[in-house]
């Protein structure tokens, strides 16, 4: 899908991708009897994944899994239900997006 978005819009365009931050501080997955040390390496295989679909297409990464460590410290970036994020939450992506995208 990525490839197909590139071709579209071609070379002159940005793309910028974000990965998974990092879940294992969002407690709902361990509400769920999901290890952290087992989320934390699916992960990193994602975001492994995804960082080489985004260079092969020549997008750029937005780096959430390293730059999103506050969400254990911030729960209002969740929402009521404990998956999605919030209001707050939102306005913190586009904050970290907007500053990729600055670079």
């Amino acid at each position: 899908m990525l490839s197909q978005l590139r071709n579209k819009l071609g070379n002159d365009t940005r793309i910028l991708v974000g990965n998974i931050p990092d879940l294992s501080q969002v407690n709902t997955y361990t509400s769920l009897g999901i290890p952290k040390l087992l989320l934390t390496l699916q992960i990193k295989r994602w975001n492994d994944a995804i960082k080489q679909i985004v260079k092969k297409n020549q997008c750029d990464l937005v780096d959430l899994y390293s730059h999103w460590k506050e969400l254990s410290e911030h729960p209002e970036y969740i929402s009521f239900y404990g998956f999605y994020l919030s209001t707050h939450g939102y306005e913190r992506l586009v904050q970290i997006f907007y500053q990729q995208y600055l670079k």
